[in-house]
């Protein structure tokens, strides 16, 4: 089971997970529906036509957004550390880095050149 989706109310977090080909909104570690998309699975939990949950009457009074791009994306995978990076560090590194000598591989290693 993958978590794809998160969103924070008053009682806690839902999520949108991924299981077997199926997507659920899930609550307290319950699924509460089985659907064939993420968006689906979302407007029905929005609207309130999932599975009921222990204390909440109407799921719908939560105000959870129908809109799966209202919700925090989940289980980004990192292709590079500078993606954790802001684009400010990342100048600044970059910056840093340019004036640091370089070896020459064409040069013995005793011959260094700045970064272009």
């Amino acid at each position: 089971m993958r978590k794809l989706y998160v969103y924070r109310t008053t009682i806690g977090s839902f999520y949108i997970v991924e299981h077997e080909g199926k997507f659920h909104p899930m609550f307290s570690g319950e699924r509460l529906g089985s659907y064939e998309t993420p968006q689906e699975a979302a407007e029905n939990l929005a609207g309130g036509h999932t599975f009921s949950i222990g204390g909440v009457k109407d799921i719908s009074t939560l105000a959870i957004p129908s809109d799966l791009t209202d919700w925090s994306k989940l289980g980004y995978k990192l292709q590079n550390v500078r993606d954790l990076l802001s684009p400010a560090t990342r100048a600044s590194i970059m910056n840093q880095r340019s004036s640091l000598p370089r070896r020459d591989p064409h040069h013995s290693s005793e011959t260094q050149t700045a970064i272009p």
